[in-house]
């Protein structure tokens, strides 16, 4: 079996005094012997290259995993004023940093203070950062800063069951009880009605549901009891509804109001989707990829002026089909939303329809087309405070958009036109097309 790859950092930083370029140089070496592959202009540019153009690209190519942006006075101050190289790639960074309050690929390092106070631009003022300002402070972060690059973060120690001395307060005292009388707290008591809810969004009917948990020890009998099914309650049982119907775990056990998951951010890592898209389409799980929009999105409403209208979001569902025991039902994974009106959502969108194409032409079982939900739905749905079984319906899976409208080699037929050559572009530039090339062929 092959090692992982080890992860790929770009070292932003703003030229400076030979201490601080020592620095930097220091960093880039002891990255580098802790088994992190670093691409830094040192290194990297040659007599000739276009520095300008090196940056640029290191800040957005997909096989860079983290940017450590160096932070000293000279970096803030070029930041926040746009100048030079640093001001060009805060202009492609900033956007993906407001954008995604979640996003870690841009990781601040401290490399100077402001009388001890951080310096840190405007545009990373509310990020988390590693402080490595001083020869003290370096001692003391960097084990979090390798550990952290290499995936390594604290693990929250295990979560345990609901405790027997409540599991049996809650046999002797439900029964009969008002709900403030109660030895089990109320989010306890939520879990088997919370169950029972997420089994119906899927189509399944307790019968069906106890089949499926039957290696965990519910019968028919235990769903209908809801100690009993608080009895039964374990992690696997947890696990097991996360992953089989994507469902947020404090939501099953009463601590959440949002049911809603999301699966990733198909427009932070179109690579990541579309390598999904492949091996759910290798192993027969996929039944179809929907783009999903608000009714009132100027994508299903091509007569919109652009200019009048709000910024319209885009969600990606995969659909799922799912086999247990004897049983084949329906689930979704829902990946991130991305802006419509902003142009890099919009062209890597279309890279992604544009690879379903070619995987379809390969095996031709991928069913691609676009749906709406009302703007209420959406937004909830978006929010994770509604799941996305909830409202697809038996019948909603018609097609009310045609994604493939966008990804026309013909700009004339294209509805937004004079985008596709950076279609193309992105799309080369993620490697889709060797990717699409790894579905399996149709079975004659």
């Amino acid at each position: 079996m092959s090692e992982a790859a080890p992860p790929r950092v770009f070292l932003s930083y703003a030229w400076g005094d030979p201490m601080h370029n020592e620095r930097v140089r220091r960093l880039a070496t002891e990255l580098r012997a802790s088994g992190i592959d670093v691409v830094f202009d040192r290194w990297d540019l040659q007599l000739g290259h276009d520095t300008q153009f090196f940056m640029e690209r290191m800040i957005s190519d997909p096989s860079i995993d983290r940017v450590l942006v160096l932070l000293n006075s000279t970096y803030v101050e070029k930041a926040d004023a746009r100048k030079g190289g640093v001001g060009t790639e805060t202009l492609i960074m900033a956007p993906d940093v407001y954008a995604n309050p979640e996003q870690v690929r841009f990781l601040p390092v401290l490399f100077g203070t402001n009388g001890g106070r951080p310096l840190l631009p405007v545009f990373l003022r509310s990020r988390l950062y590693v402080d490595l300002s001083t020869d003290e402070r370096w001692a003391e972060n960097w084990d979090e800063l390798v550990a952290n690059l290499h995936g390594l973060g604290p693990q929250k120690p295990p979560l345990g069951t609901v405790p027997l001395r409540i599991l049996e307060a809650a046999g002797r005292r439900l029964k009969g009880k008002s709900s403030s009388d109660r030895a089990v707290p109320a989010s306890s008591l939520l879990i088997p009605s919370r169950l029972h809810q997420v089994i119906k969004w899927h189509g399944l009917d307790l019968l069906q549901a106890a089949q499926l948990l039957a290696p965990f020890g519910f019968t028919l009998a235990a769903l209908s009891q809801p100690e009993r099914t608080l009895e039964l309650l374990s992690e696997e049982v947890v696990a097991f509804f996360y992953d089989s119907f994507q469902v947020n775990r404090g939501y099953l056990l009463g601590e959440d109001e949002s049911p809603g998951v999301m699966a990733g951010f198909w427009y932070k890592d179109v690579r990541r989707l579309c390598r999904r898209i492949v091996d759910l389409h290798n192993a027969d799980e996929l039944e179809a990829v929907r783009f999903v929009t608000a009714q009132g999105s100027r994508v299903v409403d091509p007569k919109a002026k652009y200019r009048e209208a709000l910024e319209e979001d885009v969600t990606v569902v995969l659909v799922l089909k799912r086999v247990l025991g004897a049983h084949e039902f329906v689930t979704c994974e829902v990946w991130e939303t991305g802006a419509w009106t902003y142009e890099k959502c919009r062209v890597d969108l279309k890279a992604i329809l544009l690879f379903c194409e070619q995987v379809h032409e390969r095996r031709a079982l991928l069913q691609v087309a676009g749906g709406t939900f009302t703007d209420k739905v959406f937004q909830a749905v978006r929010e994770r405070r509604t799941h996305v079984a909830e409202v697809v319906g038996e019948g909603w899976w018609g097609r009310d958009w045609h994604p493939t409208d966008y990804v026309s080699p013909h700009d004339h037929l294209a509805r937004d036109r004079g985008e596709m050559s950076r279609v193309l572009e992105v799309y080369a530039q993620s490697g889709l097309e060797a990717l699409a090339s790894q579905v399996n062929p149709r079975h004659l």
